[in-house]
C-alpha cells in the first residue's frame, strides 16, 4: 500500500516568489494519480469522518506520525487548553466544508475515523500529515484519482500554539496549521511559498481560504451545492 506523509515547516532558505494566484493550486499525486476521499472521480463529493486519538497509537508504515499520542495531549506541553484545539480543528474544517462539496463528521470512536488528529510522541518539526489511499485494484481502465483510505495528521505539542496570527516568538496559529495540515489529508499539496493556505512558508500562509485554495478543493469535491451544508 503507497503511503505519502507530507512535513510542513518554516523553510527560511526558500526564495520568495509571487503571491498563487488562483489556476496555480498542487493537489497531491501519489503513483501518478491525484487522490481524495469520496468516489474517485473528479468534483465528486464526500462524506468524510474524523476523530481524535486517545490513547498511544502505531502506524509503523507512515514516513511521519508512526506514534501518535492524544490530542489532549496539547493541553499540557503547549500551553493550548484541549476546548481550543477541538474549537480550531473544527472550524479549520468547516472552512473547507463551506469551499466545496465535503461534508466533515466527527466521531467519538478512532477507529472508525477518516482523518485522525493528535500529538506526536517525540516532537519534531510542526505538524505532519500521512495519507493512505485504497489499495483496492479496479478492473477496466485506471481511474484518474484514487480514493483515500485513511490519513493522520499529527502536530508537534512542545511548540508554543497560540489562537492569533503568527508571529516570531509569540507561537504558532493553530488554526491556521490545522487548516493547512486538512488540506494535505483530503488531497492537496503545496502551490508555492506564500499567498495561499496551502503554502509551504508558514509565515507568509493565509489565514483564511485563497481562490488558489478554492480552485484546488473544488477540482476535486465540486462546489458546495448539497444541502447538508
Amino acid at each position: 500500500m503507497l503511503r505519502l506523509s507530507v512535513l510542513c515547516v518554516a523553510a527560511a532558505a526558500i526564495v520568495a516568489s509571487a503571491s498563487v494566484q488562483a489556476g496555480d493550486f498542487e493537489l497531491l499525486e501519489i503513483d501518478g494519480r491525484n487522490v481524495k476521499w469520496g468516489p474517485p472521480e473528479f468534483a465528486s463529493g464526500a462524506d468524510v469522518s474524523f476523530s481524535y486519538v486517545r490513547s498511544i497509537m502505531q502506524f509503523p508504515s507512515a514516513r511521519n506520525c508512526r506514534t501518535m499520542t492524544p490530542a489532549k495531549v496539547m493541553a499540557m506541553g503547549s500551553g493550548m487548553p484541549f476546548e481550543a484545539f477541538d474549537a480550531a480543528v473544527k472550524g479549520a474544517f468547516a472552512q473547507w466544508s463551506r469551499a466545496a462539496d465535503i461534508v466533515f463528521r466527527y466521531v467519538d470512536d478512532p477507529a472508525e475515523a477518516d482523518i485522525l488528529l493528535g500529538t506526536q510522541a517525540t516532537g519534531h518539526g510542526i505538524a505532519f500529515t500521512n495519507v493512505v489511499p485504497s489499495d483496492t485494484v479496479s478492473h477496466g481502465e485506471e481511474p484518474a484519482v484514487a480514493t483515500l483510505e485513511q490519513a493522520t495528521i499529527c502536530f508537534n505539542p512542545s511548540l508554543a500554539w497560540n489562537a492569533g496570527q503568527w508571529h516570531e516568538g509569540l507561537g504558532r496559529d493553530f488554526r491556521t496549521v490545522a487548516g493547512h495540515e486538512i488540506g494535505h489529508a483530503i488531497g492537496l499539496d503545496h502551490p508555492g511559498p506564500r499567498g495561499a493556505m496551502m503554502a509551504f512558508k508558514e509565515e507568509f500562509a493565509s489565514r483564511v481560504l485563497q481562490p488558489s485554495d478554492i480552485e484546488a478543493v473544488q477540482t476535486l469535491y465540486g462546489r458546495p451545492d448539497r444541502s447538508a451544508k
